[in-house]
């Protein structure tokens, strides 16, 4: 991993900064559309998108505004790991959201699920895709219910790869340094993401989901002006991201907001724990 990250950096003109960089770079696994094959119907498989594979009994998750959409699954057996990674050996991990919420309000807690679905991923069943709620008309009248429209489906392969911070040359470096370390973060690709460090569109995001989750709105200044806030910021690092699920029109038809991404997080000790409903979301656009 190492030595395609130098030659990334040193494609980048950063090789005089690799000391620098070397020490920040953080694992990751990398999460890569492949080509879909329709005579290959293996239940489980990680992917944007279609129907999730899912245990007898599920219920689908809902909110005010009817079916949560599914984002992508992920058949943990198949991963690759790093050393120190915290994901079960088995399993399968899915993800739902409703495309209205960001994860700046508490009340958001709703609009976005994690599903940990433990044992032989192979054992699970495609879901029935849900109905929608009518929607509301003119004068009151209402359309007939509808089948929630999926995202296109598209496989996954997992790879791991190193990840860098938005601010991995420290202060002081520069406008040219600057574009050409974004060049970097932009080449290393692995914008569809598990773990390692997160590629946000606005602000960083650990301190935004423990002040979210512990009651305090975040979708202005006066979450983090709460008395409480300093408290939380100390704690805020013990965040991971979980998945990073880019904008991607070329392999599915997921766009969040205006080219976004979303990014689900969770605390390490539920990551030991398995504690995957804790999971928090939010999604960040320009």
């Amino acid at each position: 991993m190492l030595d395609e990250l130098k030659m990334t950096v040193e494609g980048c003109g950063l090789l005089d900064q690799w000391s620098t960089i070397e020490a920040a770079a953080r694992p990751a696994i990398a999460l890569e559309p492949i080509a879909l094959d329709m005579n290959n119907n293996a239940r489980a498989q990680s992917r944007l998108g279609g129907l999730p594979d899912v245990p007898a009994g599920f219920v689908w998750p809902v909110d005010e505004h009817g079916p949560l959409k599914f984002v992508a699954q992920i058949n943990l057996q198949n991963l690759p790991r790093f050393d120190g990674c915290l994901l079960p050996d088995q399993g399968l991990l899915s993800f739902f959201y409703n495309e209205q919420v960001w994860g700046f309000d508490p009340k958001d807690r709703d609009g976005f699920k994690v599903y940990y679905f433990d044992g032989d991923a192979a054992a699970l069943s495609p879901a029935a895709a849900p109905v929608s709620k009518g929607k509301s008309g003119i004068f009151g009248m209402f359309t007939k219910k509808e089948e929630l429209q999926l995202y296109k489906m598209c496989p996954l392969s997992g790879r791991v790869l190193l990840t860098l911070p938005v601010d991995g040359l420290g202060p002081g470096y520069g406008d040219a340094l600057y574009d050409n370390y974004c060049s970097l973060t932009e080449n290393i690709g692995g914008h569809h993401r598990m773990f390692g460090y997160a590629e946000p569109v606005q602000n960083e995001m650990e301190y935004e989901c423990e002040l979210v989750t512990n009651g305090l709105y975040c979708g202005d200044a006066s979450g983090y002006n709460d008395p409480r806030a300093a408290a939380l910021k100390a704690t805020s690092h013990h965040w991971r991201l979980l998945l990073q699920i880019d904008s991607d029109t070329d392999h599915s038809d997921m766009m969040w907001g205006d080219v976004g991404r979303l990014y689900f997080w969770i605390k390490e000790q539920d990551l030991k724990e398995r504690r995957f409903d804790n999971c928090w979301m939010i999604m960040q656009c320009g």
